[in-house]
């Protein structure tokens, strides 16, 4: 999943901005495959991000997610109507966020609180579906002997 601002993609942006070349293989912490909660929760303001600044993640490393390996980040800000990302820049966890790694061509953005808050709410329970999804696909990919299987305890009718 990439976020749009104004109808167009947020990774797009980054790529062709001035220091594009640090967003290149990056991907939006929004995957279906991984468990979306703490970023969702960051981006809505309902937990603090991982990172000691409060910068909040929007992309991370496609193979692990990890904020060491480097992340696009931003200073997001909310107000009753409005939720705002600014000073985006990369970053790691390791390191306090330097100035010198702004994208300084990208950004600020503003975005409806309500549509905001309702596309992350959506995302999180498609993910959930999804992930239920992929689970019972996965078990059916398993050899039948090393499937689950349902257990139900009682007694046998005569």
């Amino acid at each position: 999943m990439d976020y749009a601002v104004g109808g167009r993609p947020l990774h797009g942006l980054l790529l062709s901005s001035e220091r594009g070349s640090l967003a290149d293989d990056l991907i939006p912490v929004l995957v279906y495959d991984w468990p979306p909660e703490d970023d969702i929760d960051s981006l809505l303001g309902e937990r603090r991000s991982d990172l000691d600044d409060g910068r909040v993640p929007l992309y991370v490393c496609p193979e692990c997610g990890d904020l060491g390996c480097g992340a696009i980040t931003a200073v997001v800000e909310r107000s009753s109507e409005t939720v705002g990302w600014r000073e985006l820049g990369y970053q790691t966890n390791y390191e306090p966020f330097d100035d010198d790694q702004r994208l300084t061509d990208v950004g600020p953005f503003e975005f409806d609180r309500s549509e905001y808050e309702a596309a992350l709410v959506e995302f999180r329970a498609g993910w959930a579906v999804g992930a239920a999804q992929r689970a019972a696909e996965a078990e059916l990919e398993r050899p039948p002997w090393k499937r689950s299987r349902l257990k139900l305890f009682g007694r046998r009718q005569r």
